[in-house]
């Protein structure tokens, strides 16, 4: 976003700074009542964003930025908390290495955080080769 209020001078510089400021609040104001709402919550909008904010996120490393995202969004730590190879699995799709994630027979209720790892890792490379998520997440569901 690139927000320009027009002008020259030093009034049209002070309102094109604090705009810009400001508009850098909404996505703030945004991810702090997310993260407060729980898991029975959540729908598909909430987590396209996520996944988009995970991805996008600079400055630290991806396993680092999967474990903030667990510890702050109280959806995902009851997520965690019912599935303990939840958080192994995004960090998988998020650290996006493109390598074969396996076979895993395992029922979900009893996956284990290898096994959550491995399944991650087949949906990342799933995720590169198809034109939509939608349809990698579809192939990704199949296999």
């Amino acid at each position: 976003m690139h927000p320009d209020f027009g002008g020259s001078g030093g009034f049209a510089y002070l309102i094109n700074f604090y705009l810009a400021k400001n508009l850098g609040k909404v996505t703030d104001i945004q991810e702090y009542f997310q993260s407060l709402r729980g898991l029975d919550d959540f729908d598909a909008e909430d987590g396209r964003a996520m996944g988009e904010a995970l991805c996008i996120k600079a400055g630290e490393s991806k396993v680092a930025r999967v474990g903030k995202f667990f510890r702050r969004y109280k959806g995902l730590r009851e997520m965690g908390e019912k599935h303990v190879w939840f958080e192994c699995m995004i960090t998988r799709v998020v650290e996006n290495k493109l390598r074969n994630g396996g076979d895993v027979r395992t029922k979900l209720d009893c996956l284990s955080k290898r096994e959550g790892a491995m399944i991650g890792a087949g949906l990342a490379v799933t995720l590169a080769i198809n034109l939509t998520a939608e349809a990698a997440v579809d192939e990704w569901i199949s296999r």
